[in-house]
């Protein structure tokens, strides 16, 4: 871990988290995205034709202390793929699907890293039965299990710096 090139870890205090002993033992991070791509620095692979899931693979659960590429926050956790578009556009469909799917989980992860790709395609192609709330709802099914906290569900709204929407 090189403190000067992950700047952001700072901010975090991941130093002061991983002193505590907060590294990813025991927790298990699913990445809803484009796929995670074979990579050494990753405890999985498969593939990523937009390198974007496994950009967010990395700063989740890279092994950390290898020398090699990057730390990741929880570099001992258990990592988990799960392609919802493995193009730079997601629909709403794909998005409340994938989420669903991870949901419905006999065993559901920790956390849910929902890093979908950087554009929602136009309403006009997407499904019309389905909306932000269905997305709200399938999130709320992750998180809330019959009432219980299950899971925490991470997701960075727009990146374009633009006014428009960007879900979750």
């Amino acid at each position: 871990y090189l403190a000067g090139n992950q700047h952001g870890y700072q901010l975090i205090n991941a130093d002061d988290a991983w002193d505590l002993g907060a590294d990813g033992t025991g927790i298990t991070i699913a990445v809803l995205d484009s796929g995670v791509q074979t990579h050494v620095d990753l405890p999985i692979g498969g593939s990523d034709a937009i390198n974007h899931g496994t950009a967010i693979a990395g700063i989740a659960a890279a092994i950390t202390e290898n020398g090699v590429g990057v730390a990741g926050v929880a570099g001992n956790s258990t990592l988990e793929s799960s392609v919802v578009s493995p193009i730079a556009t997601v629909t709403m469909s794909q998005m409340v699907m994938g989420l669903q799917a991870i949901a419905s989980d006999v065993t559901p992860p920790d956390v849910v890293i929902a890093g979908f790709n950087t554009t929602l395609a136009p309403v006009l192609i997407d499904t019309p039965a389905l909306d932000h709330f269905d997305l709200c709802r399938a999130i709320n099914d992750i998180v809330l299990d019959s009432g219980t906290p299950v899971a925490v569900v991470v997701s960075a709204p727009g990146k374009n710096n633009n006014a428009s929407h960007h879900y979750p």
